[in-house]
């Protein structure tokens, strides 16, 4: 029997192109990559996905790929960075060989995808598409469902193991062809096309961009991803990194890293946890103990009692601190 691995998000794109071929008595397997600190992590978590899955009745293996897009992020990607911070041209091709890895690994004949010519500007332009086959070094075994009447024939399309006329020829940014599609094959359950990729998010991109700056990029890790979701972040003195929680859950989640950043909290009164790296004297302290003052009170004038903790450093102590001014506060906000 003729099979395929089916590059699957949760979005509706992807799940219909799997779903086209196997409708076309193929065995489709389907695998998802996540990275830990991306928006498809969380609802894979939370179990969000499953019921998404469970309804196609095509098999989904949740494949982690974060250290690989590390290393894209700690490099200058071959072929740029989008709007954001998103290499989408390395990060299709990375997908690809992993996919065709597994393919490999389970006998499979070639790979499916949910890409649309002309829906993305940066990775969905035909030209690229091959280009992202070649980088992949799987040229001709991709079938994009979709899209298929518009493109070269691929070769599950040469070699008759489906039927071209049973594929589409949609193009552009509109979805209104794929929600008529999906009604049409029953498929009811799909995640909107909203909250994509979080490197194309703009504050997290930002984030992400100065960190590259002011730390250097090798630097980077997932841990500094996952924390750079969270919370409101600020740049002191060009080295000194602060986070803040924004309410009770961010502190809550906050509490993950304590381990292994300074910690500064308020000393009965209600406030933020708040972490900090990159801290070297004393002044670089009160300037923390500044900020975690600030969002503990509205009177300029308050002065709160902080305390701080290096758990590796094995340095705690104590700081009274009035709340910074709102000039320098913005001045250091990303």
């Amino acid at each position: 029997m003729i099979s395929a691995v089916a590059l699957i998000s949760s979005g509706l794109d992807s799940i219909l192109a799997a779903q086209i071929i196997s409708n076309q008595e193929i065995d489709v397997r389907g695998v998802l990559f996540y990275f830990s600190f991306d928006n498809l992590y969380i609802k894979i978590k939370q179990g969000e996905l499953d019921n998404v899955f469970n309804s196609l009745h095509i098999p989904v293996d949740y494949i982690d790929l974060t250290e690989q897009m590390v290393g894209l992020l700690q490099s200058d990607p071959i072929h740029g960075f989008g709007s954001g911070i998103n290499p989408c041209i390395d990060c299709h091709s990375m997908m690809l060989k992993r996919a065709d890895e597994v393919r490999k690994k389970i006998k499979a004949d070639f790979l499916i995808t949910g890409d649309v010519v002309g829906q993305r500007p940066m990775s969905q332009k035909e030209p690229v598409l091959r280009h992202i086959e070649k980088a992949a070094d799987v040229k001709g075994l991709v079938l994009r469902p979709l899209s298929a009447r518009l493109l070269e024939e691929s070769i599950p399309e040469k070699k008759g193991w489906v039927d071209r006329k049973k594929l589409y020829g949609i193009t552009g940014r509109s979805r209104k062809e794929q929600f008529k599609l999906a009604e049409q094959l029953g498929i009811k359950k799909y995640e909107t096309p909203a909250g994509g990729c979080i490197l194309t998010d703009p504050e997290f991109s930002k984030r992400v961009k100065i960190f590259r700056k002011k730390r250097g990029k090798e630097n980077l890790t997932a841990q500094d991803l996952i924390l750079m979701r969270y919370g409101r972040h600020f740049w002191i003195k060009d080295t000194i990194q602060v986070v803040t929680g924004r309410n009770e859950s961010e502190n809550e989640m906050l509490q993950s890293f304590t381990g292994q950043r300074w910690v500064f909290e308020a000393v009965d009164i209600p406030g933020p946890l708040v972490l900090a790296s990159g801290i070297k004297e004393q002044e670089d302290i009160e300037q923390v103990g500044k900020i975690v003052s600030r969002y503990c009170s509205k009177k300029p004038s308050s002065v709160v009692k902080v305390k701080y903790e290096n758990k590796i450093k094995r340095v705690s102590g104590y700081v009274d601190a009035a709340p910074v001014g709102e000039e320098e506060l913005e001045e250091w906000r990303v």
